[in-house]
């Protein structure tokens, strides 16, 4: 917890529970089917749902009990998912988690490549955990989202590649991953989503001449472009 956007925000007991209806959002009938128990075998029938976080890092005090430290904190702004028909989906915005969690079925299995980092941004919002991990390594957690049963399971754990080579594994065609000015990610370059194309080829993740090649081929390839700018927050979700 100490290293997401929540460490310094939780509250154990509410100020007030009572809301006003209209602020509720109405289910888009993404996931409407209710999942259950399978009768004969009393095992709970899940459905699959790949996900991963794009995050950016910002600098946050951290109060210990004897001292404070500044740390690196990450803060999602994009959660991206796969539901087992492989269409890709996304939620977008500071609560992307919440968000995303709010609208998954009951009895989800959710499955994300180094989920040791990934689910640190939803764990903040399960109740009744149960971790289980190996050697200090994250193999599963299972919890509950409000009512609903959910599970976290780490994928690296049955296949330990680094998704930059999945493109050659499984011939993923023109697929690229690592190809991403990181350090233009700020919480104010996020919410004017449009930056300078000469600002992202400053990166230092873009140092290689092939990699700033490849940066400028995927934003017009995926049509990013306004003028000298291009859509970071869009970059993020084709690149997710």
């Amino acid at each position: 917890i100490l290293t997401t956007q929540f460490y310094n925000q939780i509250k154990l007991i509410p100020d007030d529970l009572s809301y006003d209806e209209k602020c509720l959002r109405k289910p888009d009938n993404e996931f409407t089917e209710d999942v259950s128990i399978d009768d004969e075998n009393n095992e709970r029938i899940l459905t699959n749902i790949y996900f991963d976080f794009e995050t950016f890092a910002e600098e946050k005090e951290i109060k210990l009990k004897l001292k404070t430290r500044v740390a690196q904190v990450h803060n999602p702004y994009v959660v991206c998912y796969w539901k087992e028909d492989g269409k890709k989906k996304d939620y977008r915005g500071f609560n992307c988690a919440w968000n995303f969690l709010r609208y998954l079925p009951n009895n989800t299995r959710l499955i994300a490549h180094n989920a040791n980092f990934d689910y640190r941004f939803l764990i903040q919002y399960l109740s009744r955990v149960k971790e289980i991990t190996r050697n200090n390594h994250f193999i599963k957690l299972t919890g509950y989202f409000q009512n609903k049963y959910i599970e976290i399971m780490d994928s690296y754990n049955f296949l330990p590649e680094r998704l930059a080579n999945f493109n050659k594994m499984f011939h993923l065609g023109d697929t690229v991953k690592e190809v991403m000015p990181y350090d233009i990610y700020t919480r104010e370059n996020i919410r004017k989503k449009y930056i300078e194309i000469e600002e992202a080829l400053k990166s230092h993740h873009l140092r290689k001449e092939s990699k700033r090649l490849q940066f400028l081929e995927n934003i017009d390839k995926w049509n990013l472009k306004k003028g000298t700018t291009y859509d970071i927050v869009e970059y993020s979700v084709k690149y997710c």
